[in-house]
């Protein structure tokens, strides 16, 4: 038989700390989103933990090419979007090194775009304003971050 006290007492299961709604419609979340079992939260780190171990998978790769590939090839450093593609038709282990790095670049400004979807699916128009305005400074700054350097 167990004992009930000390380090060893059964605990009670925990309580989730969301407010979920009431029956009555009186308390708790009652956004679209809270009614149809929506969490924001996990589908964001989903998105987020995915695409870091999609890019980490793909470096991976390119790592295990580059010490595959013959020795005495010289490798040239691809040189933007459309070069990257190209060298990776040609099997360039750098090429597939920087496509991981593109995913990981990529990825919060995917989750950024989710965020975007998921505020006007719940018709909160102040967060979806907020949302493309971050949208458009992440995309902007990766543009001009690449016409600089």
């Amino acid at each position: 038989m167990p004992r009930k006290d000390g380090p060893h007492r059964e605990r009670p299961p925990a309580r989730d700390p969301r407010p979920s709604a009431a029956p009555d419609g009186a308390a708790g979340d009652a956004t679209p989103a809270a009614a149809a079992g929506f969490d924001l939260e996990l589908l964001i780190s989903r998105v987020l933990r995915g695409g870091v171990l999609l890019s980490a998978a793909i470096m991976f790769a390119g790592l295990v090419l580059l010490f595959l590939h013959p020795a005495g090839r010289s490798y040239a450093r691809p040189g933007g979007f459309e070069q990257v593609f190209l060298e990776l038709g040609r099997g360039d282990p750098l090429a597939v090194i920087d496509l991981g790095i593109l995913v990981l670049v990529l990825t919060p400004i995917a989750r950024v775009l989710l965020s975007v979807f998921v505020f006007l699916r719940e018709r909160d128009l102040t967060y979806t304003a907020v949302t493309l305005f971050v949208l458009l400074v992440l995309v902007a700054s990766f543009l001009l971050g690449k016409a600089g350097g």
